[in-house]
C-alpha cells in the first residue's frame, strides 16, 4: 500500500498538482524523495499518535483549506475516522482506493458515518470490486470503479528468446514475491516433486525474502527433498525481468491476492502462470490471459497441472505474445492514469 502510493503519486504528478501527505517518520515519508521529483515542494509530514486525532484533523483541514484542494485519493482505512471531520462541510472528492481483502464487515452505523462523504471507492480488481460492495457502506451518491495497477511492460521478441534457448534445456520455474505463510511457497516446492518422479530436469528460481520468520518452517520442508539441488533461493532481487525472461512456467499457488503485481509482470513477459482457483486469479482468467487454475490448496492436483503445464509450453509459443499484448492493454500507465484522471473534478 505505501509503495502504491508513491507510484500513483508519481504517475499523477505530470498532469495535476500532487500534494503528498504522509504521517512523519513512516516509510513513506522516508522514501519519498526516490518517486517523486517535487516532493520538497508538495510534501507534508504530519505527526499523530492515534487514528482518531484532534491534531490530524485540524493539520488535514487547514492544508486542504490553505492550498485550495478539490480531491483526495486515500489509500488505507483506519485514519477514515478523522478524514471524515478534516473534510466536514468542506466539498472534497473524496476517493478511497482498496488493495486487499477485507473480512470484516464495516457496515454499523459508525462506519456508515465514516464512509459517508465517499465519492469513489477504486478497487484495483473485480474481486475486490465485490468484496467493497459486500463489505464497506456505500452511500447513495458515490460509485464503485475498477482501475488496474500498471507495470512495467517491455516490447520482447519472443521469437528471438526462445531461438537463443539450447534444445533440451531443463525447465526453468520461477515465483518472485514475499516469502510468507499464505503465498504459496511450500506447496509450490512440494508439487515440483510430479517433475522428479517422472525424470524432467528443471530449476525452480524463487526469487524474495523470508518475512514473519516463515524462513524456519520453510527451511523444515525444503531440506528434506529430495530434488532440493534443484530449487534455488535467490533472496531478495532487484532486477526480477532478467530472471522472468529466462523462465517458462511461473508458479505462484497463493492462498488469495487482492491482484498480485508478481503474476500480472508474469504475464507481460509472456510466462506460462500457474496458480490456485481463488479470488483475481479467477479473474485474470476471464480476461483472457492462457494460464492454468487448480483447485484451491489441492496440492496433488497442483502437481497435475505443473506436468501438463511442461507439455503444454513446449508444443505452444503463441501464448506469450497473446499475454504480453493483453498485459499491455490492461495494465498500462496510461491506463490506469486516465481511469484516475477521469474521476477528479
Amino acid at each position: 500500500m505505501e509503495i502504491s502510493s508513491l507510484k500513483l503519486a508519481s504517475k499523477l504528478e505530470s498532469y495535476v498538482n500532487i500534494f503528498f501527505l504522509t504521517r512523519k517518520s513512516s516509510f513513506i515519508d522516508s522514501n519519498l524523495d526516490k518517486y517523486l521529483n517535487n516532493s520538497l515542494n508538495n510534501k507534508f509530514s504530519i505527526s499523530f499518535s492515534s487514528n482518531l486525532s484532534i491534531k490530524l484533523i485540524f493539520l488535514i483541514r487547514k492544508i486542504v483549506k490553505s492550498k485550495n484542494i478539490k480531491n483526495v485519493i486515500f489509500f488505507g482505512a483506519s485514519e477514515i475516522k478523522s478524514l471524515y471531520f478534516a473534510f466536514l462541510g468542506l466539498n472534497i472528492n473524496f476517493i478511497v482506493r482498496h488493495a486487499t481483502t477485507k473480512l470484516t464487515s464495516k457496515r454499523d452505523f459508525i462506519h456508515k458515518l465514516l464512509y459517508s462523504n465517499v465519492n469513489y471507492h477504486v478497487a484495483i480488481s473485480e474481486h475486490l470490486k465485490e468484496n467493497v460492495k459486500k463489505i464497506v457502506p456505500l452511500n447513495n451518491h458515490c460509485e464503485v470503479k475498477v482501475i488496474y495497477p500498471s507495470i512495467k511492460i517491455e516490447n520482447y521478441d519472443f521469437n528471438n528468446i526462445l531461438s537463443s534457448r539450447k534444445r533440451n534445456e531443463k525447465i526453468r520455474i520461477i515465483h518472485t514475491g514475499r516469502i510468507i505463510k499464505g503465498k504459496g511457497q511450500l506447496d509450490a516446492i512440494l508439487a515440483c516433486e510430479i517433475l522428479y518422479k517422472n525424470n524432467i530436469e528443471f530449476d525452480f528460481f524463487i526469487l524474495g525474502s523470508f518475512e514473519n520468520g516463515f524462513e524456519i518452517e520453510f527451511k523444515k520442508v525444503y531440506e528434506k527433498l529430495k530434488y532440493k539441488d534443484s530449487i534455488h533461493l535467490i533472496g531478495f532481487e532487484k532486477d526480477i525481468f532478467k530472471y522472468l525472461m529466462n523462465s517458462d512456467i511461473f508458479l505462484f499457488p497463493s492462498y488469495g491476492e487482492g491482484f498480485c503485481n508478481s503474476y500480472a509482470e508474469a504475464l507481460s513477459c509472456g510466462l506460462y502462470c500457474i496458480s490456485y482457483e481463488n479470488t483475481t486469479f479467477i479473474e485474470f482468467k476471464k480476461l483472457g490471459f492462457i494460464n492454468a487454475l487448480s483447485k484451491n490448496k489441492d496440492i496433488e492436483l497442483l502437481k497435475d497441472e505443473l506436468y501438463k503445464a511442461v507439455f503444454f509450453i513446449s508444443s505452444n509459443d503463441t501464448y506469450r505474445q497473446k499475454n504480453l499484448d493483453l498485459a499491455k492493454h490492461l495494465f498500462s500507465v496510461d491506463s490506469e492514469v486516465n481511469g484516475y484522471l477521469k474521476l477528479l473534478k
